[in-house]
């Protein structure tokens, strides 16, 4: 035994993939193993297990490196009392008493046609088979993959990292398969999976390699989750990883680009006007959802829904639609008629939808328009044409405006004259001389009218000319009417 310890060659540990018998099948296999070691035993490939050699006990997917520190025992490097004994005679027996299962026992025997031990891992009653393998032939690998990001936005994209480390200095080969599943698949299987991204080789040096998966661009919000499955190669068994704990992410909405105008910046009172939307996504997923429009008066800025419940207008929400690249979508406002002039604002507030977040738009400066009155139709005639010299004459004046808004404000008389010329000169404030005091206009509707004051003519056989000025008001500016066609008139003798 002595010579056999001076020997210095190195092992590795392994523990091949589970595979579940009962007690009596994990028995008969130690038996077997007894008597496979008694016919295959060499003293040259025992003693290449040695004090200080280096294992790896894989049971499944799990590894727990250790070694032989002692000539005859068996110790735990990591977590001290895991225990066992090699006979040098071919079986090799381990009690692990630390870990999920205590008492579990590896018992396994020396077969010299590939230098491995293989024997039963006996837990609770069943046993798993395992292979004792050396580093340079095979070893436990293990896979950790996990997202770029563990949120993103939609429209962005997320990139999945696997790594397979393995043990010594033998570098993982082989290939990654990557896989994508929606909706937080637990976990997400080649079954499951929605979107294949195929396979990357692996790259790397020493005990590891890594391969990233091509980017994934999620068409919709929710949660997603990536998977990575190792090929395998000489060394190293096939290993798969989609659990939600480490490969999920979340796609979160993004919010929109909204933009909102009115179809005219500048109208005229009782014209109509609408307000656009235009909502633009991204990654070419098309918003849905509706936008909610409203008015405001007075360049409210911004527009706000309380604003416009404020003496605004609700006028109500219009589905999207739209299509294509870039991924937009619009909708038109129903018309809106001012009922004065002045400035007014448009708002509008888009639903989102599930891949979008709401937004909206009501500044001043995309969404108001002006509503501007147009030059009054206002008309005024003199009372009586001719009008008999010594009588009394008014001028009356007729203020149009429109949308049934009723012009208010005051109109301010002056008569010229006598005119001596058979060209009538029009008559103007400057020239005049003012009738009575300014006169309120009053009406329903559309129209308002006033009345002057009386002007009696002094002189027969003359012309005289009234001129009418409308002071205008919040809604209609001011117009005047001093034409020779319509306010002049005869003062004539009477017979």
């Amino acid at each position: 035994m002595r010579r056999l310890a001076r020997v210095t060659s190195v092992f590795v540990l392994c523990l091949s993939a589970a595979v579940l018998t009962t007690a009596a099948s994990a028995a008969s296999a130690s038996i077997a193993a007894a008597s496979s070691a008694r016919s295959t035993h060499t003293k040259v490939k025992v003693a290449r297990v040695k004090p200080g050699s280096t294992w790896t006990l894989k049971i499944g997917s799990t590894c727990e490196s250790d070694s032989f520190a002692g000539r005859h025992k068996f110790s735990d490097v990591a977590v001290k009392g895991d225990t066992g004994t090699y006979k040098g005679r071919g079986t090799l027996t381990m009690t692990w008493k630390t870990g999920s299962s205590t008492g579990a026992v590896f018992k396994g025997t020396f077969v010299t046609a590939n230098d491995n031990y293989i024997g039963p891992y006996v837990d609770g009653g069943q046993s798993q088979s395992a292979i004792l393998v050396r580093a340079a032939a095979s070893g436990c690998d293990v896979l950790t993959t996990a997202p770029e990001s563990n949120s993103i936005v939609l429209g962005s994209s997320d990139i999945d990292t696997a790594t397979v480390g393995g043990q010594g200095t033998v570098t993982p080969t082989g290939t990654i398969h990557f896989y994508v599943c929606s909706g937080n698949t637990n976990p997400c299987t080649t079954g499951s999976a929605v979107d294949d991204l195929g396979t990357v080789a692996l790259a790397g040096s020493g005990s590891s390699a890594n391969a990233l998966s091509p980017p994934y661009a999620p068409t919709t919000t929710g949660s997603y989750c990536f998977l990575g499955v190792y090929s395998g190669d000489g060394h190293y068994a096939s290993l798969s990883d989609g659990s939600t704990t480490d490969e999920c992410f979340t796609v979160t909405p993004p919010l929109p680009g909204l933009v909102t105008h009115p179809a005219s910046s500048s109208i005229s009172l009782g014209s109509a006007d609408s307000d656009t939307a235009t909502v633009t996504g991204t990654g070419g997923v098309t918003p849905t959802g509706t936008v909610h429009f409203y008015e405001c008066k007075g360049n409210a800025n911004p527009c706000t829904t309380s604003r416009a419940a404020n003496g605004g207008t609700d006028l109500g929400s219009v589905a999207l639609t739209g299509s294509g690249t870039p991924a937009t979508a619009t909708a038109t406002s129903t018309s809106f008629t001012a009922p004065s002039s002045g400035t007014y604002c448009f708002l509008g507030v888009y639903s989102g939808d599930t891949n979008y977040g709401s937004t909206s738009d009501g500044s001043t400066t995309d969404e108001c328009f002006t509503v501007t009155a147009s030059t009054l139709g206002i008309t005024t005639k003199p009372a009586r044409n001719p009008s008999p010299k010594g009588q009394p004459n008014n001028d009356v004046a007729t203020v149009t405006g429109a949308n049934g808004v009723t012009p208010t404000g005051t109109v301010t008389f002056y008569i010229c004259g006598p005119e001596s010329t058979v060209a009538f000169v029009p008559c103007t404030a400057a020239a005049g001389t003012e009738v009575g005091s300014p006169v309120t206009v009053s009406g329903t509707g559309n129209t308002a009218t006033a009345t002057s004051g009386p002007f009696t003519p002094t002189t027969g056989e003359v012309d005289y000319c009234f001129f009418a000025v409308y002071s205008g008001d919040g809604t209609y500016p001011s117009a005047s009417d001093g034409s020779t066609t319509d306010e002049c008139f005869l003062a004539n003798t009477p017979p």
